[in-house]
């Protein structure tokens, strides 16, 4: 017996097996990709969902639906073409004490997959014998998109110079690459005051103003803007707190020598 490991004895006649059970998702739960295409590109991601007994192909292909958040609102397709089942020949050994381990594997791809954020939900999948079945709706997020998208690589994207843009009459616009967020607001007076949260849809916003009461001591040259995009979808409520916060991005527009 392993350290920290335990058994239970029960008679044979008394024993009840275990319903199957989701052992892993891969490329893993939120697991941030950089996308192979441009924003506006779809592309194919293949995904595998482990098992801790052998599954109906079928029944795990019926219980996959896909939810999506994109720019362009498309929902990426799982391509029931590419499926793949097989026994693991060599299991898994859990790392955990009395933890399940993976006996069976189903990959499959998904395509039209859009820059953004998804989830592989997987709803009560039924095993190899259909005599029982996992009983549970288990959710997997993953995340797609270019390098400077927020939403996908917070910690690289926090700044950006390709976000604030001057018009020809004067006013100013920021140009969004944050693909999975649902809602963002933004703040012009270096977060002294935000807008509503408003929908997030892409594309360019034109700003309101900015409000300045301060002194001209604490004034600054230039226009500095600070958006903030968040996540509020997938029944947010089953994810931990980590998945669903708000991410931050924020730009500075020196003046011009010529103005």
């Amino acid at each position: 017996m392993p350290g920290w490991g335990f058994k239970a004895f029960v008679p044979k006649d008394k024993w009840v097996g275990s319903t199957p059970s989701l052992t892993g998702f891969l490329p893993g739960h939120d697991y941030r990709m950089l996308s192979t295409v441009g924003p506006t590109g779809k592309e194919t991601v293949g995904i595998q969902l482990l098992f801790s007994q052998p599954m109906d192909c079928d029944s795990v292909t019926t219980a996959i639906t896909i939810e999506s958040n994109t720019d362009d609102n498309s929902i990426a397709q799982l391509d029931k073409g590419s499926t793949k089942c097989a026994s693991n020949t060599k299991q898994d050994k859990s790392k955990l004490s009395g933890g399940l381990e993976t006996t069976w594997t189903y990959s499959a791809n998904l395509i039209n997959v859009a820059n953004g954020i998804h989830a592989v939900i997987v709803s009560n999948a039924a095993n190899s014998g259909k005599n029982s079945t996992t009983g549970t709706v288990d959710r997997f997020l993953f995340r797609i998109g270019q390098a400077d998208n927020p939403m996908i690589f917070p910690r690289h994207s926090n700044y950006s110079e390709s976000l604030l843009y001057k018009k020809d009459d004067s006013t100013y616009k920021i140009v969004h690459k944050a693909a999975g967020a649902t809602k963002f607001r933004y703040s012009v007076d270096f977060q002294s005051s935000f807008t509503e949260w408003l929908p997030y849809s892409g594309g360019e916003t034109n700003l309101v103003n900015k409000n300045w009461t301060g002194t001209g001591s604490q004034a600054w040259k230039g226009e500095h803007v600070f958006v903030q995009c968040e996540l509020n979808s997938f029944h947010l409520s089953n994810f931990p707190r980590s998945s669903r916060g708000s991410q931050d991005t924020f730009a500075f527009l020196p003046p011009s020598p010529f103005a």
